[in-house]
């Protein structure tokens, strides 16, 4: 058995970038990133397994 786990797609902060936020900055989505990432599995007619992991969507920092 074989388990796959790309990451959690909940939103986080990048306090090194934006090391001023407070709390009242979150009560908007505008600090939020996220990066959506998921696991593509492929099996060839050998029945070998083959794993990528690709990125759905992802919102870069917006600081600067």
């Amino acid at each position: 058995m074989r388990y796959f786990n790309p990451g959690s797609w909940t939103r986080y902060v990048d306090l090194e970038q934006d090391p001023t936020l407070g709390l009242s900055d979150l009560q908007t989505e505008e600090h939020l990133l996220y990066s959506l990432k998921y696991v593509r599995v492929d099996q060839d007619d050998n029945g070998q397994l083959t794993t990528e992991l690709l990125t759905f969507r992802e919102e870069k920092a917006k600081f600067g």
